[in-house]
């Protein structure tokens, strides 16, 4: 038995985070002029005792003062839930990662293999300087052959290793446009910078549903008809399709 002397221990708030694209669907939508009203059904776990729910991803739209219905009904377990506080904010931009092992890596793999192309650049270079400089005069004409030979060996490999240099090149700038691309991740969404804050307090652990209706802007439909007339025909010449023509932007 718990006492003033002797209280029960302290439970940590349980954090949950949903996003509102992947981890929910809508259960309805009624359109009216330049807006409409969306209902989203949203099916979580949470703990016993103190739970807050962040909901990401709404709409920047989304008409805040709107955001009062929120229903609360338990999936599995027993006892009951219930919400006690409700907020809307903008949800906050997550710092850039510009950096990572695997693109210093990359990085490091590149400056080097530049290096090795100017080396080998150089020693290239330096060949067809020698083979420049023989001179007839000065060298046996029984030798030249011999000499060229050497030449010849020599620049293979040295082009040899300058085509593999530059294809490891090639290769370190793909790695590091890859990883690069990686740290950036998805383009963001910025039409969904609205998120949602429950608390919800709970007599039991178990599964809830939490459905929200909010109104949004940038959403409209107008009427449209399609006449269809048959000659052939007395009866029913012709024949009112009634449609509706949505527009929206609002992100969702």
């Amino acid at each position: 038995m718990h006492t003033a002397e002797n209280p029960p221990p302290f439970e940590p708030i349980n954090l949950v985070e949903i996003s509102s694209l992947e981890n929910s669907k809508i259960t309805g939508v009624s359109l009216y002029s330049g807006r409409a009203e969306i209902t989203r059904l949203y099916k979580f776990k949470i703990k016993t005792g103190q739970n807050q729910v962040t909901i990401i991803g709404l709409p920047r739209v989304l008409d805040q003062s709107s955001l009062r219905h929120v229903v609360i009904s338990v999936v599995e377990g027993r006892g009951a839930a219930t919400i006690h506080d409700v907020t809307v904010s903008y949800t906050p931009t997550p710092p850039a990662v510009t950096t990572s092992p695997a693109l210093n890596a990359s990085l490091l793999k590149k400056e080097r293999t530049q290096k090795a192309i100017e080396r080998c650049k150089k020693s290239l270079a330096s060949l067809e300087t020698y083979i420049g400089t023989l001179n007839v005069e000065r060298i046996d004409v029984s030798q030249i052959g011999s000499a060229v030979d050497k030449y010849d060996t020599e620049a293979t490999k040295l082009d040899d290793k300058l085509l593999d240099l530059e294809k490891q090149l090639q290769e370190a700038d793909q790695e590091i446009q890859d990883e690069r691309k990686k740290l950036t991740g998805p383009g963001r969404n910025v039409q969904l910078g609205l998120q949602a804050s429950i608390g919800v307090f709970a007599e039991l652990e178990g599964e809830v549903e939490i459905a929200l209706i909010y109104a949004v802007a940038n959403a409209s439909w107008k009427a449209a008809y399609d006449i269809r007339v048959d000659m052939q025909t007395k009866e029913t010449p012709v024949t009112l399709i009634y449609k509706a023509a949505i527009t929206q932007s609002t992100g969702e």
